[in-house]
């Protein structure tokens, strides 16, 4: 999910900083950076929430792990909030200790042993389970051990990989991959490169990140990723981004045995190493159209589009419309979005060993379409979780029957039930039938819990508690922000 910056260079970044971060802007945050730590900032309150953008859930602890923006530079660092998501208590919730990163950080990710897979056993001094937090405004990959500590504020201490990349800044999105060699692979995509250039990050998890970890950097050509999407069954890594005027592209990485650092430190595909392919322009499909975040289905099912046969994977992709004919008159893409859609694309393999995605769907949800997550079904295509920031809304999309079954926005009395800017997804399977969404309020500093019962998802609502005086109020993990 990128949280819009209004330029044409500034995606991925919080809507109050935006002038901030721009395409010039790593050296002017780095000194307001400075200055804001020589004057003396107070350390992260680890359990409060400020600005949650980013979340993911150890599931054997049952935790909520919440990235805090320290936009404001109202603190010494970022940090990173543990909640236990097993708690129904509305309010506060019970919150666990946590840990420190960049003031502006990046995207966060779970690696423990069932998502490592088979490359489990090959990592180095850092094993599963552990956290992945892209450090945007230092350039690093942090590494946070899990489980969190159960005793609100206490700290866990993270390690820092040092990406230092060639002429790229902001690392913003993250994947993991364990592909037929079994060595367990980061990835981070850059906000920010040298002119149009994009970069990613390689980094092999098997060193000691303490020596140093094996990064390559890997130029993708023209663009900026977004979001990265891991297809195992061909080793292919799909991510998002926006390229130059009237294209934005679906790309990939097929990774085989990894890129190769050669002249440089920059990986140079013509003397081997993983094919960077130049992807396919939804642009040619809808003037205006920015794939935003991604997300594979859970399982493959018959193709449907294309006159293909057999079985494909899909694609759930949120896509930022702009206005094309005021961009093509004036050179640049317009500051703000017309609209914002949900596409459905399938994934067959087509000739030379590389897919060719189909078109299946074309829903609009809102302006500034964000983060996008899938509810697994058995024996049914999945359900589809998509929310909207600046209309503030999350649409239910059921796969099965290929329409929207549900949108929560403003409550009876023009109140948004979860909060302004609706940012990051995650979920939690209760057991019952239904499964319960988290869904973090970038704006109003609080996290909110939406159960969506499987069988029929249009009951979709959000959860409620108690409170002390006996009310019915929505159950939501606030922290201590005031």
């Amino acid at each position: 999910m990128t949280l819009t910056a209004r330029g044409t260079h500034g995606y991925g970044s919080p809507l109050s900083v935006r002038s901030l971060l721009t395409r010039a802007s790593p050296l002017a945050l780095s000194l307001l950076l400075a200055c804001a730590k020589a004057g003396l900032q107070p350390a992260p309150k680890l359990d409060w929430l400020h600005y949650p953008a980013w979340m993911a859930a150890y599931a054997d602890q049952d935790q909520l792990l919440v990235v805090n923006i320290d936009q404001d530079l109202a603190f010494s660092d970022g940090w990173v909030t543990g909640f236990d998501r097993g708690s129904d208590t509305p309010g506060t919730g019970v919150v666990l200790g946590g840990a420190d990163v960049p003031n502006v950080a990046g995207k966060i990710m779970v690696l423990d042993p069932a998502t490592a897979g088979a490359c489990s056993g090959a990592f180095g001094q850092f094993q599963p389970p552990l956290a992945l937090v892209a450090g945007r405004t230092e350039s690093a990959l942090y590494q946070i051990p899990l489980p969190l500590p159960t005793t609100p504020g206490q700290k866990v201490a993270s390690n820092r990989i040092g990406l230092d990349p060639f002429s790229a800044a902001e690392p913003y999105g993250l994947a993991y991959t364990c592909g037929a060699d079994l060595v367990p692979r980061a990835w981070v995509g850059f906000q920010a490169g040298a002119g149009d250039v994009g970069y990613v990050s390689q980094v092999d998890l098997r060193a000691n990140p303490i020596t140093g970890a094996d990064v390559v950097e890997v130029n993708v050509g023209i663009g900026t990723p977004r979001s990265f999407a891991y297809d195992a069954a061909h080793d292919r890594l799909y991510f998002t981004g926006k390229e130059y005027l009237l294209r934005g592209a679906l790309r990939w990485i097929d990774v085989g045995q990894g890129c190769k650092t050669f002249d440089g430190g920059v990986q140079d595909e013509s003397q081997g190493g993983c094919h960077v392919d130049v992807g396919w322009d939804l642009g040619a499909v809808l003037r205006g159209a920015e794939p935003n975040e991604i997300q594979l289905s859970s399982d493959v099912s018959p193709c449907t589009a294309g006159g293909y046969t057999g079985d494909c994977r899909r694609a759930y992709i949120s896509v930022r419309i702009y206005d094309a004919d005021l961009a093509h008159l004036s050179g640049t893409r317009p500051s703000s979005d017309i609209g914002g859609m949900l596409w459905v694309v399938e994934l067959p393999e087509g000739g030379l060993g590389r897919p060719d995605p189909q078109v299946v769907q074309m829903l609009d949800v809102g302006v500034t379409a964000g983060d996008v997550h899938v509810i697994p079904r058995a024996g049914q295509r999945d359900l589809v979780a998509v929310t909207v920031l600046d209309d503030g809304l999350l649409w239910l999309y059921d796969d099965e029957s290929g329409t929207m079954v549900k949108v929560i926005g403003s409550n009876a009395v023009g109140l948004p039930p979860l909060g302004h800017k609706p940012t990051a997804i995650v979920s939690k399977d209760l057991g019952n039938g239904v499964v319960r969404l988290f869904v973090s309020s970038f704006e109003d500093h609080f996290v909110t819990a939406v159960d969506v019962p499987v069988a029929d998802p249009s009951a979709a609502q959000v959860a409620t508690g108690t409170d002390g005086n006996g009310n019915v109020v929505p159950l939501r993990w606030k922290g201590n922000t005031p």
